[in-house]
């Protein structure tokens, strides 16, 4: 992360680059409109350069004016430094039964310094059975790490310590169990690191007669407002969402409706993460 320091030489510099280019050009152009006002047309002839200098400092002294008065409408975050950047990530979530169910989540990462050893990530299950966590990978360990908040923290041990530039594919599996049916039918994603693509398979029955589920992107997973949504038809009891280069830090949500159960959708309200089976 960016320190304040950072920020406020940042804010400081962008703050004195405006009142200068405002003050110069007001300075300026004031002189001309008294030149022009005396009559004094030639000048314009006889210096094109200046007069197209003095233009251009004064459109963009008020280019930047206006852009920062329209940027306290946006987010300011500080810098990311993360360990890794995220070349691929693909959600999975599969109905064995109503009550038997099965997440997986295959991401491939780049390391961006050198040492990176582990894969740290979050869940929320929101069944009522057991839940069962293990690695695909044979070299790589997975450790729960405790709670935070809703979300149970957990590492994937990679087993070596990959240099700057390496990459490394991790797949972690969820067995799950839902006896009172309670999982709430949605998974999603935010992103929190830069990443090149995201994609979503959901996977049930045909029995279940799921006929269609709605892929929505937010701009985070607590704001309502959807960026923008549409209906994806499940085939065959499959349905897949890809997306190319997500928005860092929007996030991306598949939820549906199971004809079978009786309970309604519920969205995610969690700040970060990306729920199982609408829950992590």
């Amino acid at each position: 992360m960016a320190s304040r320091n950072e920020m406020f030489r940042e804010n400081l510099l962008l703050n004195t680059s405006t009142t200068v280019l405002i003050a110069v050009g007001s300075l300026a152009l004031s002189k001309l409109i008294v030149a022009l006002s005396a009559g004094q047309w030639a000048i314009v002839n006889e210096n094109p350069v200046a007069v197209g200098a003095l233009l251009t400092v004064v459109l963009a002294g008020l280019g930047l004016y206006l852009w920062r008065r329209m940027d306290r409408f946006r987010p300011h975050f500080d810098r990311m430094r993360p360990d890794y950047i995220v070349l691929t990530k693909e959600i999975s979530y599969t109905y064995h039964t109503r009550q038997d169910l099965e997440y997986v989540k295959t991401v491939t990462i780049k390391a961006v310094r050198d040492g990176i050893s582990a894969y740290r990530d979050k869940y929320n299950w929101t069944g009522s059975g057991d839940i069962n966590v293990d690695s695909l990978i044979p070299e790589h360990t997975t450790h729960l790490k405790g709670q935070r908040n809703i979300w149970q923290m957990f590492e994937v041990d990679l087993g070596r310590n990959l240099k700057k530039g390496d990459t490394e594919r991790v797949a972690i599996r969820w067995k799950l169990t839902d006896p009172d049916c309670k999982a709430r039918p949605f998974m999603s994603q935010s992103i929190d690191v830069p990443t090149a693509e995201l994609r979503f398979r959901l996977k049930v029955p045909q029995s279940f007669n799921v006929s269609s589920a709605r892929a929505r992107v937010r701009q985070t997973i607590d704001i309502l407002d959807e960026v923008s949504s549409e209906e994806l038809h499940v085939i065959n009891g499959e349905v897949e969402w890809p997306i190319k280069s997500p928005r860092l830090l929007h996030c991306y949500e598949l939820n549906w409706v199971d004809p079978g159960v009786a309970a309604p959708v519920i969205q995610a309200t969690a700040v970060d993460g990306d729920p199982l089976a609408s829950g992590s």
